[in-house]
Parts: structure tokens; C-alpha cells; sequence
């Protein structure tokens, strides 16, 4: 609402709008209200606030505003997990769709537009998920606040789906033949939480009539039968299906009070958990991991705690659950081997430090040392950001050994233990400020290991958090700042635009850049500008990724220089012609064997053993096959150089490479693809230039 309203101001002025952007999500949120914390999809909040507060239609977009004592998950300033507010969510039709998959097994989907967090020499920026690659690393939350609300349920305010009830004594009954009774006002101790989190991991319900829990330890049906005996129900010991509860009001509290529901595929935390105390809730994931989890040992040191389910939902939701501890811990898939059974087994591993906490935490526990280190808590940092931290260590008797220490890291991610080390190294400095931002901060840096595009329309969802211009959906940090261009030489119309925002929408607008002039790309929403200082901006052009070998680098630089001589229409025009010719020229250079190996290169850091790489073998890991295979050593953070061939493996490390093996056409495509992106801009014909050069090539 405030983008379109921002619009229609800048319209009054008459200043013309050039590009609009918005953002849009599909995930699940934690919502608060009051002290009540719970789960919600964004749809399910989005209609909740709808159905509250209204709704405003405007240019194929729906708006609403939302309540004023309803808080999202955000990251704030200071790098920490907290609750803002939101101001108003917004929902639309998208067809395109990019699903994002990490190493931790987080997932989320969303539009291309829309923007993930990742690092930047020691920036976090926004980046939109359409320029992400497979190998990135995005921000996403490692901890969460705690709560303390949630201790206890008023029964009397769920009579209707309790049914037939009669009060005694401050206690609940059912109306016919039960000598089964509750408290009026129920609390959540310890046991009762535990054998809710029992039943999640063992548990089914025996129809309306009992609960069964599939436990033959005797110490854990000695724990269920003393919770019975509060609540004068008489349980029943089955040497095959393990204990069964026989209690009507006890399935109706847990089912439809309580939200404990679902079979072994579908079963999953009910929505008010995050609301736990911490001490409840690790009662809970002990009931859940002694009914279904276990300790790993390899040769007989601890690897670390792993939960099995097929219920792919329960799995994330233990995930997320222990983010309230600070305890991270990954998903994974598996085919089921059991013939008689179907689907997939999802598994939650927490190795390393954290397994060593929660086997202490969970299954009072004390382990050796682990002998896998934490799931991947690491800082990517770049090889500038080392270089400036080398540039802010202490000059005393340890300098040149510390030197040479950091100096492994620009090829190597450096760790958040090791980067908590560095501080202390280092004098005090803005550089030293954003590393200690860094490691103190919330967030994990979780590689992006798949990205699938995804063609399906559909509503998408987005939320506008003006605090923090961020919220937190699917366990993930997403973006959500609208942005507009505006065509205007007069600086007192845009001065009129903040101040109206301010007091109107009571929203604080910010001059990002001032452009010379700026050119869009209608493929991605993507562009590319020169600033009023000489500043050529790109945004999402493949010339500016990385992986890109410098001869197309070379090519793509080229062209930028002749844009940012650009200074009115005339120039323009000029430009575009030499722009051709330089498109020509390279086109030349690629088929007549114009260039060095080197140039052709691909460099790209092996992230794991070669032996690791098991479903798929991306073409560096080919080339560092052949290295092994002519007795070579690589190993992981190695950096490997490869160029593109006509064989059948399709790569050949550099140092063994030939120009006859060369694959001109794939260099040709990279080339395409590379200007391609800017010439739609400019309103340039690729393949005519093309067309003209091969024609020419063989005349």
C-alpha cells in the first residue's frame, strides 16, 4: 500500500515512474500477540489479518494492514533475532518460482525478484534470489528468543470441543461414564509435556476411545502410568503394542485442544510450541527423541544425535525447536528401504558441539570429544576481507605468525571459533566492528546446495516490516524493502516526496543512488546504470558473477567503459554502435584461437573431497578427478582451474589443457548469455551481430 501510494504522490509531481518492485514468499512464521506465540503459513496469517482489518485492491494486488499487536520474526541491527511489527502484507498472482534448498536442509520458495541476505566484504546485502548460484551462502537465524508464556490451558474455553462435560471439584468430566478428570485449568508440567512428546514420537489414538504409546522400556511406561494415576486412568500393559491409555477425555484434550494429531507421516508440533519455556520445551524433545532418537557411534567414539521420522513436517519442526536452544542441526532424506512401506525417511542430525549439548540436554549424557566438527558454522569471508583483517592485526611478536595463520583462510572458510579468535588480534577498527558483528551476531551462513525453478501460478505472499526491512519465513532471512525509480532532475520533488511519506505513511523514504543514466534488462527485472560519480551499478548481469573467465570478464568491462561515457542521447546512440563492433571483435577473437588458456578458465574452490561428491559431479569436480587420476593432489579448498572441451567429460584441467580441445561454441554461448542481458536493455539484436559476424567468419 505504501509503494502504490508513494507512486501515486511522485505521479502528482510529475515525475515519471520508470520501475516498481516488489517482493513475494510461501512460507511458514512464527507470529506473536501478546505473549502468545504461534506457527502460521503466510496465508493463513494473511487471511487471519484479512479477515480482521480489510483489504485494498490496487493494480492486480491485494493490501492489508496489520493489527497493531500482532510481531513478526526479524533480524534487527545489532545482528539478533527479535519480534517487530509489521505494517501491511501484500498478496498476488506469480507463475515463476525459484526453490531454494540449503546445506542445513533448509527450503524455502519464492520469486525471483524477491531477496535473500548474503556476505559481501563484510556487508550483509540483499540479493535477489535470481542472482544467486548453487554454492552461495544466505543468511539465515541460528538462534531464537526465548519465551516463557505458554504454562498452562483453560479447558473451560474449548467446552465445544471437549463435548458433553460436567464440572466437580474444579475439575473437568465427561457427562456419561468417565471416571477420567481434568483440571479445569490444566497445567503443562513437565511430565504432561513429555508424554505429549512421546506420543509425537510413538503415539496413535485407539479411535476416540484411548491413547496408545508404542514404549516397552520400563522405566518410560513406569513415567506414563505415575501421569495416568494423576488423572485416574487406568492403563493397560500390551506385551506387543506397549501401553495404552483407555480415557475419551484424554484424546479430545490432546486432539482438539491440543493439536496432537496426525499418523506417522503427517504428525507434527502443535502450533503454540515456540510459546514453551525453554525448560518445557526440552522436556518435550526428550519425550520425542527417547521415543524415537538416538545416539550415534562410530568405532565406538560419539558422531552425534539423530532423529528419524517419516513425517518429513515433524522433522523441521524439531529443526526449528532447537534454534530456541541454539542448537543447530540438518535435514536429510532417505529412501525407505522397507518394502512394505512407502515414501521417504526424514533425518535431523545434530553433530559436533551441538550433538555433545543436546546428548547432555535430552539424554543426560556426557561425551568424549566429537569427532565431527559442528555443522558448518562458518564465516564466508573473501579473500579482500582476509586481506583486511591481516591489515588490522597487532603489530607485536606474534604478528608473522598470525600472518601466515589468516593467510590459510583466503582460500579456506574461516570458522565463527576462529573468527572469535581473531578479535583479539586485532587493533580497533571498523574492520575489527563488522567481524565482531559477525561472530556475535544470529545469523548462520547456510550454502545454497539447490536451486530449481518452478513454474506454477499461484498467490504469493509478502510482509512489510519497516523496522528491520526484513522477516523470517521457513527458518530462512528474507528482504522485504520495496524499491522505485523515479525519472526527475528535481532534487525539491523528491525532498517533497520523503517529507509527504514521513507524515502521511509515517514511513522514512531514503535517496539509495542518483543515476546518470540507467538501462533495464525486461528478462529479470535486472539493470544496469551509471551513477552522478561515474559508477557503473549492475544488478544481476552475468559479467559480474563469479566463475566468469576473465576472457569473457575482459569482454563485459569493455563494453562497460563505453557506457560510462555515456552522458545524453547523442552519446547514447554512439555507444551503441561501438558496442556492437566490441561484441564483433571478441566474437573474432574466440574463433580464430585468439586468446590465452588461461583466460578460458573456469576457477572454482573445491568445497569437499572429490570422494564426497556423490549424486551429482559438477564439472570442477571432473577436472580434479583427472588431476587425481594423473597424481595430483587435491584436496578440500582447493582451487580448480578447468576450461570447457569438446570431449565427452566436457572439462580439462588447466595445466593438462590444448587449444585444439576447446569447446569455441560453449565460449560463444557464455559470451551470448553475458551481453545478451544488457543488449535487451539497449534494445540491441544479439543474434543479427551474430548472424553478420559468422557470415563474414567464412566468407
Amino acid at each position: 500500500y505504501a509503494l502504490k501510494k508513494t507512486i501515486e504522490k511522485v505521479k502528482s509531481l510529475g515525475i515519471e515512474v520508470i520501475y516498481g518492485d516488489t517482493v513475494s514468499g510461501d512460507a511458514e512464521l512464527f507470529i506473536r500477540r501478546g505473549d502468545m506465540i504461534t506457527r502460521l503459513t503466510m496465508r493463513e496469517f494473511y487471511e487471519m489479518e484479512k479477515s480482521r482489518n480489510g483489504a485494498l485492491w490496487r493494480d492486480g494486488k491485494e493490501y492489508v494492514p496489520c493489527s497493531s499487536d500482532v510481531e513478526v520474526l526479524t533480524l534487527n541491527r545489532d545482528g539478533k533475532v527479535t519480534w517487530s511489527k509489521p505494517r501491511f502484507l501484500v498478496s498476488h498472482m506469480v507463475s515463476d518460482w525459484f526453490e531454494i534448498t540449503t546445506y542445513t536442509g533448509r527450503r524455502i520458495r519464492v520469486t525471483g525478484d524477491h531477496s535473500l541476505y548474503v556476505l559481501r566484504d563484510m556487508d550483509v546485502v540483499p540479493i535477489k534470489v535470481s542472482e544467486l548460484t548453487r554454492g552461495d551462502y544466505i543468511a539465515v537465524p541460528r538462534a531464537y528468543p526465548p519465551s516463557h508464556s505458554l504454562t498452562k490451558v483453560n479447558l473451560t474455553e474449548f467446552q465445544d470441543k471437549l463435548g458433553r462435560t460436567i464440572m466437580r471439584d474444579d475439575k473437568i468430566l465427561l457427562a456419561r461414564n468417565s471416571e477420567c478428570a481434568f483440571p479445569s485449568t490444566l497445567p503443562l508440567d513437565p511430565d504432561l509435556i513429555w508424554f505429549f512428546g512421546l506420543w509425537l514420537g510413538d503415539g496413535s489414538y485407539d479411535g476416540e476411545n484411548g491413547v496408545e504409546i508404542s514404549v516397552f522400556d520400563e522405566e518410560l511406561q513406569e513415567r506414563v502410568m505415575k501421569l495416568a494415576k494423576r488423572f485416574h486412568i487406568k492403563p493397560l500393559i500390551d506385551e506387543r503394542k506397549g501401553i495404552r491409555l483407555p480415557s475419551r477425555l484424554l484424546v479430545r484434550v490432546m486432539k482438539y485442544v491440543l493439536g496432537l494429531d496426525g499418523n506417522a507421516y503427517t504428525k507434527r508440533f502443535p502450533p503454540w510450541y515456540m510459546s514453551l519455556p525453554d525448560d518445557l520445551l526440552i522436556e518435550f524433545l526428550k519425550g520425542l527423541f527417547q521415543a524415537d532418537g538416538n545416539i550415534v557411534y562410530s568405532k565406538g567414539k560419539f558422531i552425534g544425535v539423530k532423529l528419524d521420522s517419516r513425517s518429513e513436517q515433524l522433522i523441521r519442526d524439531v529443526q526449528t525447536a532447537l534454534l530456541r536452544l541454539g542448537i543447530i542441526g540438518y535435514v536429510r532424506r532417505y529412501k525407505d528401504v522397507n518394502p512394505y512401506s512407502k515414501g521417504m525417511i526424514y533425518r535431523l542430525m545434530v553433530s559436533g558441539q551441538n550433538g555433545r549439548r543436546l546428548a547432555r540436554l535430552l539424554f543426560n549424557i556426557k561425551v568424549s570429544e566429537p569427532q565431527i566438527k559442528d555443522v558448518n558454522d562458518v564465516i564466508p569471508l573473501t579473500e579482500w576481507s582476509i586481506s583486511k583483517i591481516i591489515s588490522c592485526l597487532k603489530k607485536d611478536c606474534h604478528y608473522p605468525d598470525r600472518v601466515s595463520y589468516l593467510r590459510a583462510y583466503k582460500r579456506a572458510m574461516m570458522g565463527r571459533r576462529v573468527a572469535a579468535k581473531t578479535l583479539k588480534w586485532l587493533d580497533e577498527s571498523v574492520v575489527k566492528d563488522r567481524l565482531r558483528w559477525l561472530v556475535d551476531s544470529d545469523v548462520l551462513w547456510d550454502k545454497v546446495v539447490e536451486i530449481r525453478r518452478l513454474s506454477k501460478p499461484e498467490l504469493g505472499f509478502d510482509i512489510n516490516v519497516p523496522e528491520t526491512q526484513n522477516f523470517i519465513a521457513s527458518n530462512i532471512i528474507a528482504h522485504n524493502t520495496d524499491s522505485v525509480f523515479l525519472k526527475t532532475s528535481d532534487r525539491a520533488a523528491i525532498d517533497e516526496v520523503v517529507r509527504w511519506a514521513k507524515e502521511v505513511l509515517r514511513l522514512d523514504l531514503e535517496l539509495d543512488k542518483k543515476y546518470r543514466y540507467i538501462v533495464f534488462s525486461t528478462r529479470k527485472k535486472n539493470y544496469l546504470g551509471v551513477t552522478d560519480k561515474g559508477v557503473v551499478d549492475v544488478k544481476g548481469l552475468t559479467g559480474k558473477k563469479r566463475h566468469i573467465p576473465k576472457f569473457i570478464k575482459e569482454a563485459f568491462e569493455e563494453m562497460l567503459k563505453v557506457l560510462q561515457e555515456v552522458h545524453d542521447e547523442q552519446s547514447f546512440e554512439q555507444a551503441r554502435e561501438r558496442i556492437e563492433e566490441i561484441i564483433k571483435t571478441w566474437y573474432y577473437k574466440l574463433k580464430r584461437g585468439e586468446f590465452e588458456l588461461e583466460d578460458l578458465s573456469f576457477k572454482v574452490m573445491l568445497s569437499k573431497s572429490v570422494d564426497r561428491y556423490v549424486k551429482t559431479t559438477p564439472p570442477h569436480v571432473k577436472a580434479a578427478k583427472k588431476l587425481l587420476n594423473r597424481g595430483i593432489s587435491v584436496t578440500a579448498g582447493d582451487i580448480i582451474s578447468y576450461v570447457k572441451t569438446r570431449d565427452r567429460d566436457g572439462v580439462e584441467p588447466l595445466e593438462f589443457a590444448r587449444k585444439d580441445q576447446v569447446d569455441i561454441d560453449k565460449y560463444v554461448e557464455y559470451l551470448i548469455s553475458t551481453f545478451g542481458q544488457v543488449l535487451d536493455a539497449l534494445g540491441i539484436d544479439f543474434d543479427k551481430i551474430i548472424g553478420v559476424t559468422s557470415l563474414e567468419y567464412f566468407m
